[in-house]
């Protein structure tokens, strides 16, 4: 185990020998918008492409790694397509990969959501996380919603085949009695509306219609919902 530090000590002072980081580049890395003399508003924490942004790996499997010339594994974005934040956890679908990739910024970790058995998706788009880390995700491919518990296992399913013909983005409101589906319809279709289901996933209200005038839609693609509903 020494001789393994000893050998980290070494590459991490090669390292630092070897690899400099220009003052303007330190700059770039801490990016506020907008930009003095405007008020700051935003600053960038982090980009996230793969684990590896997240990821920290311990000593032990560090040094192995270098010692074997293998490289981390890397699990990246290929097609994402929405995004849900909560309580620290960054959810983000990916159609291509067709799976959700959930990165636990405080724990520094990351893993994936919908590739097993019940819970396979197909086609996720939209995505909501409600009050008690219930991920809920809209498979477009086999139109249902499919709801994961915090930890990202499979707990139940809503159907939606017969009453929404392009599900697309989704909500869940504070009280957590409440889902709000978007049907994007499509260009032929006059099924653009917000339907209102409960859990069971029964259709309590729907909001909207195709149309120009105020309170119509025309191709709509996310919802949210405030806290007071």
């Amino acid at each position: 185990m020494m001789f393994y530090r000893f050998l980290l000590f070494i590459f991490i002072l090669f390292l630092s020998a070897c690899q400099s980081i220009p003052e303007q580049e330190k700059q770039l890395a801490q990016k506020y918008w907008p930009e003095p003399p405007d008020q700051p508003r935003y600053f960038h924490e982090v980009t996230l492409r793969s684990n590896l942004d997240i990821e920290v790996e311990n000593e032990d499997d560090m040094v192995k790694r270098l010692l074997t010339g293998n490289k981390q594994n890397s699990y990246g974005l290929n097609k994402p397509h929405s995004i849900a934040v909560s309580k620290g956890k960054i959810y983000v679908t990916d159609t291509a990969l067709a799976q959700v990739h959930v990165f636990d910024i405080p724990r520094r970790r990351y893993f994936r959501i919908g590739y097993r058995r019940e819970g396979l998706l197909a086609a996720p788009r939209g995505i909501a996380v409600d009050n008690s880390g219930n991920v809920y995700v809209v498979d477009g491919e086999q139109k249902r919603i499919v709801i994961y518990d915090q930890i990202g296992l499979y707990t139940k399913e809503i159907l939606l085949e017969n009453i929404a013909i392009r599900p697309s983005a989704i909500a869940v409101n504070s009280a957590m009695d409440k889902i709000y589906l978007v049907d994007s319809g499509g260009v032929t279709s006059d099924s653009h509306k917000v339907l209102v289901l409960n859990q069971d996933g029964l259709v309590i209200q729907i909001i909207g219609k195709r149309g120009k005038l105020p309170g119509e839609f025309n191709l709509p693609n996310d919802i949210a919902v405030t806290d007071k509903g």
